[in-house]
Parts: structure tokens; C-alpha cells; sequence
């Protein structure tokens, strides 16, 4: 997701005037009603101003950004709306071993930056890395942090399957693998019952 930098001013009591004569006062960042970021959220200020740079918000939903100091009567921004975008893809499965042509499932875990599942858009296709075809369902739509695929391979040998959530707005496309080796069938016989034949 994009950065971003916010400028919090200490001003006197007419709200026009930076406050450069004394200080400089540590200034902290938080998020409304609740939330985390990704950068330094606290700092003093310099000639009355704290210029926070590189920030990120992790988490979704609407927001305001609040501004405390010690002794200072705090502010916030107007609440916005963010969209907390698909930063993980874990994917588990069924077995690592799977017979050809036979029904197994992958099941994809994704989260956002804050690490917690993510409920929101997230268009996923699975696909096998070098380009073997792969039957079964192989698309679906994120609504609450977890996708189940049910598939199977016609190939035999060692694959590697990927799922990808695609690109949504500003943020890239992320993926997530698991190694599997597909076996072959045989036929082996596992019982016997002989004819008697008396004479």
C-alpha cells in the first residue's frame, strides 16, 4: 500500500501561531476507534511541528487519525474510510501425496498487512506453476479469510501449486505456494483364493 506523511503543529491558543519558543513536545499517533501502523508514530517536534513520514495504516474500516502530547489538548482528523488490502497467501492441503487423478483439496488463509484474516475483495485463481493443467474448481472470491479448492492433477511427479490474489486498487498481486508430489496408480493384489479341485 501507498505511504503517506502527516504534519501535527503545536499552536497557541489563537490556532494560527506554531509554538517554537519552547519544546520541543513528543507527539504520538494513534488510530480511531482502533487500528495499527506501520512506521514511527512518535516523535518530537522541531521549530513546533513533528513531520511523521513513511506511515501506513494496517488495518481497514473508517478511521480518524488522533494526535496526543503530554499536557496538550489532543486532535484528530475527519474520519475517512481504508481498505486494508491481501498481504499474505498460506496455503495448506489435504495431502502432500496425491493420486492421479483423484479429488484433493488446497485451502488458502489470507491476511492482510495487520496480520489478522482479511475479509475484503480478494479475486483468487489457483494455478500450477509450470503450467500443468489443473481440474477442479480454481477460482473463487474472498469473504472471510479462507478459500477451499477441490482439484485434481492428470500428471504425475512433483508440482508446485500457487494461489494469487490479484491486484486490487494500489495494492500488488499476492501468492502463496505448496509443494506436492503426485503419484501414479498401480494395481496390486491383495488376496488370493485358490480353486480346490478334488479328484
Amino acid at each position: 500500500m501507498v505511504s503517506f506523511s502527516i504534519n501535527v503543529g503545536v499552536y497557541d491558543n489563537s490556532g494560527t501561531t506554531v509554538e517554537t519558543l519552547r519544546g520541543p513536545y513528543s507527539i504520538s499517533l494513534s488510530l480511531s476507534p482502533s487500528g495499527s501502523f506501520f512506521g514511527t508514530t512518535t516523535m518530537n517536534t522541531a521549530s513546533g511541528v513533528a513531520s511523521f513520514t513513511g506511515l501506513r495504516i494496517l488495518s481497514a474500516g473508517t478511521l480518524s487519525i488522533v494526535a496526543t502530547s503530554s499536557s496538550i489538548t489532543q486532535t484528530s482528523t475527519t474520519s475517512f474510510s481504508h481498505i486494508n488490502y491481501a498481504y499474505t497467501v498460506t496455503l495448506a492441503t489435504s495431502t502432500t501425496t496425491p493420486s492421479v487423478n483423484f479429488d484433493f483439496t488446497i485451502t488458502a488463509t489470507i491476511k492482510g498487512e495487520d496480520n489478522n484474516i482479511f475479509t475484503g475483495t480478494c479475486s483468487a485463481t489457483l494455478t500450477e506453476t509450470s503450467s500443468q493443467t489443473v481440474y477442479g474448481t480454481t477460482t473463487g472470491s474472498n469473504t472471510s479469510g479462507t478459500l477451499t479448492f477441490a482439484i485434481y492433477l492428470s500428471t504425475v511427479g512433483a508440482k508446485t501449486i500457487r494461489v494469487t490474489c490479484a491486484a486490487y486498487q494500489s495494492s500488488p498481486a499476492v501468492y502463496g505456494d505448496v509443494a506436492i508430489t503426485v503419484l501414479t496408480l498401480i494395481l496390486k493384489v491383495t488376496s488370493v483364493t485358490p480353486v480346490v479341485r478334488f479328484i
